[in-house]
């Protein structure tokens, strides 16, 4: 029985070191998808670009790629697969070879932890049907994401300065972040302000600055041996008491469990 789809191999929470480039200058024979989770450089068919935290892109078979992050560890979920269909991405109005900001990627991230489950312990008489049938849901969840994306990006005016925003949150989370005074500077309301960033990213401003300064904890207590005080401090946390809070909370860990679990230094 042929299915739409059929999975290779892939991989969760990869963590490359500083220093890691990926290259393939003639491409691959198949479908790659990432789920990118650092910063990166990327060159896709000869176009070099910056790609954000939190992005996905569909690489074409053949596509030339390499890609890194200049500051750092590189991560990222992937997968690589296989279609039937000829004309699915254009069907499902899902752009190939182009960069889609996804604000909230726990579905994806829950899928794809799914599939690479399914790929390794599901019985072999319906694995292949179960792996075509989660890539399905998969690519159709992140086509709904693009069609939302590309409608707010052509009638908000303040889309760019809300990007720029989080990305200035994500390279400097020790700053403490005001909704008062960011929406004073882009002259709106506090409420509107708030319906335009849950709107744009799929979460509110204040759980995604929480998001960001716990994915750089847990960052910083994966590849260093810093006290808590000290990681509180750089995550721009006031209190030890509330990082400990708000971590647990958010990972169902404390720092300190979650650090001898995860260290790599």
């Amino acid at each position: 029985m042929t299915h739409e789809f059929t999975f290779l191999f892939g991989g969760l929470n990869v963590r490359h070191p500083e220093g890691f480039e990926m290259i393939r200058p003639y491409g691959v024979p198949n479908y790659v998808f990432l789920s990118i989770k650092s910063p990166a450089l990327f060159k896709l068919n000869g176009q070099e670009s910056i790609v954000e935290p939190n992005s996905i892109v569909i690489i074409e078979p053949f596509t030339p790629y390499y890609y890194h992050n200049p500051g750092g560890h590189y991560i990222d979920d992937w997968f690589h697969f296989k279609c039937e269909d000829s004309l699915f991405f254009q069907k499902k109005k899902l752009s190939t070879n182009h960069f889609l900001p996804i604000a909230e990627q726990t579905n994806i991230h829950l899928l794809m932890q799914e599939l690479v489950w399914e790929s390794v312990y599901i019985a072999d008489e319906v694995k292949d049907e179960n792996l075509s049938l989660i890539i399905q849901v998969m690519l159709n969840n992140v086509a709904v994401c693009e069609k939302k994306t590309v409608l707010l990006q052509k009638y908000s005016p303040h889309n760019r300065k809300l990007r720029d925003l989080r990305l200035q949150v994500q390279s400097y989370p020790k700053e403490q972040y005001s909704v008062e005074k960011i929406a004073k500077e882009m002259n709106i309301s506090v409420s509107y302000f708030q319906h335009l960033y849950k709107d744009l990213f799929g979460v509110s401003f204040q759980k995604d600055v929480i998001r960001i300064k716990i994915e750089y904890a847990k960052h910083l207590l994966s590849i260093t041996d810093l006290p808590n005080f000290e990681i509180a401090d750089l995550c721009g946390y006031t209190s030890e008491v509330h990082f400990y809070r708000q971590f647990k909370k958010v990972t169902g860990l404390t720092p300190s469990h979650y650090q001898s679990t995860n260290e790599t230094i």
